[in-house]
């Protein structure tokens, strides 16, 4: 399997609201929409290890079925905070990895919303590879994937949160443009949001298990 990794400086900045559109029509699955945060918090993983300076939190495992998306489809879609032991400063992040038949998404920036503004950002990680390859005696084309890595201020992580409404099938929106003028529109689920963060505070208030360092997940790429 072939991989070819970018790694790009983040960047933040607000950028006026945009006219409503199509993609924003976009509706959660009703199992995610039923999904409390209290039951998403029980399954984020932890990993806390007292050997490394910090500590994991991923919703990757959480059981969570992907959000809908527009240009693509969403392989895997999760969040992740990785916050450093010592100072409580960390890094909260949206991963995804959709898979596309066309060619490969060299994603620039991402806007997201917040209170009805837009966030633009540049992503952190930006990597591609190929998967699910024909045999060399058939015909038939690879499917190509692309993961996305970027972060987003605690701020607007709690933001996000206080917005879920129990059984709403409205979607916390996102969408990753790239260099060709081409997007991809993502909804996520503002329970799992409203879970990870659940789970964060949880743990800084001590009273939450943690994962065995051997069950660490691999390294982006792995």
């Amino acid at each position: 399997m072939k991989r070819i990794v970018f790694f790009a400086t983040i960047t933040a900045c607000l950028v006026p609201a945009l006219p409503a559109q199509a993609e924003q029509s976009l509706t959660l699955p009703s199992s995610l929409a039923r999904a409390m945060p209290d039951e998403i918090a029980a399954r984020t993983r932890i990993v806390d290890d007292p050997l490394e300076e910090t500590v994991v939190f991923s919703t990757q495992r959480a059981g969570l079925r992907e959000g809908p998306a527009r240009g693509a489809q969403v392989d895997d879609g999760h969040l992740r905070a990785i916050i450093a032991r010592e100072t409580g400063q960390g890094s909260w992040q949206v991963w995804h990895d959709i898979a596309y038949a066309r060619a490969r998404k060299d994603v620039s920036h991402v806007h997201y919303l917040v209170d009805g503004a837009i966030r633009k950002v540049q992503p952190v990680v930006v990597e591609h590879w190929l998967d699910q390859c024909p045999a060399t005696d058939q015909t038939g084309q690879c499917t190509q994937l692309t993961r996305i890595v970027f972060e987003i201020p605690e701020a607007d992580i709690r933001k996000i949160a206080e917005g879920h409404e129990q059984g709403s099938r409205e979607p916390w929106l996102m969408r990753l443009k790239d260099r060709n003028g081409e997007s991809v529109t993502i909804g996520f689920a503002p329970g799992e949001v409203a879970g990870l963060l659940l789970a964060y505070d949880r743990w800084r208030s001590g009273v939450a298990a943690t994962d065995h360092p051997s069950t660490q997940d691999a390294p982006p790429g792995g």
